[in-house]
């Protein structure tokens, strides 16, 4: 009974408010704000015909693009220093920054030879290649919590990669490993199962993790039974359980082996109620659950 919600309408150049999409320290910067609300524009045609999940995975991507990706700040005060200035951890460095973000040097881990933290004075102390020891107090954090970061990193970079498995073969396969036994009955030939998993695994095994999983996700919401929750009831006047199936659009009713039996679509529901004094169920129906289900999609 919901309506979807109106489509926006073309984004135009009247219509951007700089400040809504950049932070003011950038705009001011930048002297011409039609450059900037062109650069919006430009952003907005690349995304507007993507899907919700390709345009988030499009983010993803341009977020670990940027060279800041992944860094943590610390306001500290480095030893014999007077004022504060900002130290930058990332996976594989360590950076000396001012207050506004400017970058004054860098460590990298790959040259760190040891590190301690003083835990009486709140100091941690990092020793490089080059004879260079550095000492700072962290002011906007706990010791503790740059203590990890570091500590955290330098585990992962000493962390060999996991070797890459061979190449899957049809004499590898253990089919049960792939498919449920009730369909594996169905089928006469489990050389046809094994050549539908070697098809499956060609058509990903050359994508990354992020696009393997939108796959994934995309071939589970194709699935017939995609978003349907299911209940053991018992139907009036009959005497044997049987499923009842719920979806967003339409009730099933289905044997206990999944097999079909009727479907009832919502848009053609004249009108239903609960008798919560009778409340004929089988136990392993949860009545409330079953209510809220379906007088929230009708």
């Amino acid at each position: 009974m919901q309506q979807p919600a109106p489509q926006p309408s073309s984004l135009h150049q009247r219509d951007i408010v700089a400040e809504d999409f950049v932070a003011i320290r950038h705009i001011k910067k930048l002297k011409s704000r039609q450059a900037i609300s062109e650069r919006i524009l430009e952003a907005h045609a690349n995304v507007t015909n993507l899907s919700l999940l390709e345009a988030k995975l499009s983010y993803i991507r341009a977020w670990q693009a940027l060279p800041e990706f992944g860094i943590s700040y610390f306001v500290v005060r480095f030893r014999g220093q007077k004022k504060d200035e900002l130290l930058g951890i990332a996976f594989n460095r360590m950076m000396r920054m001012s207050l506004a973000g400017d970058a004054l040097k860098t460590w990298r881990f790959n040259t760190m030879k040891t590190w301690k933290v003083n835990w009486e004075v709140k100091h941690v102390m990092v020793e490089f290649d080059s004879e260079e020891e550095v000492a700072f107090q962290p002011l906007s954090a706990d010791i503790k919590v740059p203590h990890e970061f570091i500590g955290g990193y330098i585990f992962l970079s000493m962390q060999q990669p996991a070797p890459q498995p061979s190449s899957l073969h049809q004499r590898d396969i253990v089919a049960e490993d792939f498919v449920a036994i009730r369909h594996i009955k169905k089928l006469k030939s489990r050389q046809a199962i094994s050549e539908r998993i070697l098809e499956a695994h060609a058509n990903v095994t050359n994508l990354s993790l992020l696009e393997a999983k939108l796959s994934y996700i995309r071939a589970w919401q194709a699935l017939p039974e995609f978003g349907i929750s299911y209940f053991v009831v018992r139907f009036r006047g009959q005497k044997k359980d049987e499923l009842l199936g719920i979806a967003f659009n339409r009730m099933m009713r289905m044997s206990l082996a999944g097999d079909a039996l009727k479907t009832w679509r919502f848009n053609t529901m004249k009108t239903w109620k609960v008798n919560w004094e009778v409340k004929e169920r089988n136990e392993s129906l949860n009545e409330d659950l079953f209510y809220k289900l379906t007088g929230g999609w009708v």
